[in-house]
């Protein structure tokens, strides 16, 4: 007799969908940026920003018949990127050009710094524990292969040459810590080596280091001096003062 019970089958499982950041490098977002777009009506210029609204993120506010969105490395003047701007908030339209054809164009939207999902971070002398290698070491982040860990601890030297000593697979840190503040201690720097451990999957992670705390030199301990009969009646006769003896002594 043969089984008719139906087996469960589990359904795949699917990675949830995320848009993700655009920047000009991505096609898409490059092709829009350069107005390279050619549709042959209206339409299908406006399926092809609902598209780019799907996939990518989008700013908060937005207008009718058209799309924001931050663009990273979009209209970046070499004045706005010593003063730390990274790309550009962006209209987006549907624009009528010649024979009768449209494209998507890109408008720059001047908006204050602050505002921006990404900026470049100040320049500093020593990395911190916020900076997003350190953030990835603290977090035990894996690494595709040591060959990609090893170029973790190159950037972070070529960033920060002053306060870095590299060496093979590792890397001398001296890093900011501004939890050493704390107490009595007014030296926020603390002295880490990151060296990379190679997994048995193939990843690879950074470990910290520390160095190990020096040992404090034994005090000399102050030898007890024997108590007994003896040596008292010793001190006793030392201390007394000698007698001077009288002129008709003599």
């Amino acid at each position: 007799m043969t089984d008719t019970t139906p087996t469960k089958t589990t359904p795949p499982k699917t990675t949830k969908f995320r848009p993700r950041i655009a920047t000009v490098d991505d096609p898409m977002i490059g092709a829009v940026a350069d107005a390279f777009f050619r549709f042959e009506s209206q339409k299908q210029a406006a399926e092809k920003l609902a598209h780019i609204s799907k996939h990518y993120i989008r700013a908060k506010e937005q207008e009718p018949d058209s799309l924001r969105l931050w663009i990273r490395g979009f209209a970046v003047t070499p004045e706005e990127k010593s003063d730390g701007y990274r790309g550009h908030f962006a209209r987006i339209t549907i624009a009528a050009i010649d024979s009768g054809r449209f494209t998507l164009k890109a408008e720059k939207l001047v908006v204050e710094l602050d505002r921006h999902p990404q900026k470049e971070r100040p320049k500093e002398r020593h990395p911190n524990w916020g900076h997003p290698i350190m953030r990835a070491v603290q977090t035990g982040k894996h690494f595709p292969s040591i060959s990609v860990a090893r170029c973790q601890l190159i950037e972070l030297h070529e960033e920060f040459p002053d306060v870095t000593i590299p060496g093979k697979d590792k890397l001398h840190v001296m890093v900011y810590n501004r939890t050493l503040r704390e107490g009595d201690n007014d030296n926020p720097i603390q002295k880490i080596t990151l060296t990379i451990t190679p997994l048995e999957d193939g990843n690879a992670k950074l470990v910290v280091k520390k160095p190990s705390a020096r040992k404090k030199p034994a005090t000399k301990q102050e030898t007890a001096e024997p108590k007994g009969k003896f040596t008292t009646m010793l001190k006793q006769q030392t201390k007394r003062k000698p007698t001077r003896k009288k002129p008709s002594e003599a």
